[in-house]
């Protein structure tokens, strides 16, 4: 659907700048007509304001204005009838001379781009942002990664379902097993990818000296991610649960601990247990901005891995020994 509407601003974007171009030009046939001029102009004030942020980034915007208007408002016509003209239907004439005029129009765009840059820095303060090219480059790198986050997100749930121990493979199936262990190549997978198109990212910010912003805002921008991602009821009433229980077993561990050494232990296994149950949980409903992201990977890491599992129960559990 997109496409189709990217299709249609072009082919009304065109049918305007070729109206406008036949009543400016008429029958000219120098090289330097007033439309191919005032093209090139536009054209480098244009991209500037995009990279100043002046314009922010819309494809349908781009395709009406740079590809359809200023693509129908310029011509090849005239240029090519000249060079042939002038030169007397020599091809080995005809192609330099066209070359070098092609040249003039491109230096027309550099000239018009830089001096719109300049007045944006110098008299509205604006700061530059990566090129359209640099943009589109990592948005093709991130959107597999965002199809790839939904299917850790459903296969996580559906081993959460399960209700089991996942890091305890005598409890899980054969089905299961080979679940969580491509689930944890995924997700493993997914973190690095994820960590290394944010440090991608900076490079080209700092190495174009742009305008320090984090890629998370820049996808935010084009609606590929939310910068702050919302609760739903859903996981309020969970959190709100998991905190309710929470505060029932740290009583029950304060009774205890008057009792016997053996049960207060206990009581403090199930609220580690319980706390990262709950962390998950939660964690599995959040996919908006690239920290909550982060976080979810690293946290279905932990629960995945019997290693780092067992080694954070048994830092919580010598923490509270301390506190005793």
């Amino acid at each position: 659907m997109d496409r189709i509407l990217c299709y249609m601003y072009i082919f009304f974007g065109g049918g305007i700048g070729c109206t406008i171009r036949f009543f400016l030009d008429h029958d000219m046939h120098n090289p330097f007509t007033p439309s191919n001029v005032s093209a090139c102009l536009l054209m480098g004030i244009s991209y500037a304001l995009f990279n100043y942020r002046v314009w922010l980034h819309n494809k349908f915007a781009h395709a009406f204005v740079n590809i359809g208007l200023l693509g129908g408002f310029s011509t090849f016509t005239p240029l090519a009838l000249y060079s042939i003209a002038t030169t007397q239907d020599s091809l080995l004439l005809a192609i330099p001379l066209l070359a070098l005029v092609l040249l003039a129009y491109l230096g027309i765009s550099i000239v018009s781009y830089f001096v719109t840059a300049t007045l944006l820095q110098k008299i509205w303060h604006k700061e530059r942002q990566l090129s359209q090219l640099a943009r589109d480059r990592l948005v093709f790198y991130y959107r597999p990664l965002a199809e790839r986050f939904k299917t850790i997100q459903a296969n996580y749930s559906k081993l959460k379902s399960t209700e089991k121990n996942l890091y305890n493979e005598k409890e899980l199936t054969s089905e299961e097993l080979i679940l969580r262990e491509q689930l944890k190549l995924q997700t493993e997978e997914q973190l690095k990818e994820l960590l290394a198109i944010t440090e991608l990212y900076n490079q080209a910010v700092l190495k174009d000296g742009c305008a320090q912003r984090s890629l998370e805002q820049m996808l935010a921008e084009i609606n590929l991610i939310s910068e702050a991602p919302t609760a739903t009821p859903s996981q309020a009433n969970a959190v709100a649960t998991a905190t309710t229980n929470t505060t029932a077993t740290t009583g029950t561990t304060a009774t205890a601990k008057a009792t016997t050494k053996a049960k207060s232990a206990s009581n403090t296994a199930t609220i580690s247990s319980t706390a990262t149950k709950t962390s998950t949980d939660t964690a599995t409903e959040i996919t908006g901005s690239l920290k909550s992201q982060i976080n979810f990977l690293q946290q279905v890491i932990m629960v995945l891995n019997p290693k780092i599992a067992a080694a954070r129960t048994g830092s919580r559990g010598r923490a509270s020994s301390k506190r005793r």
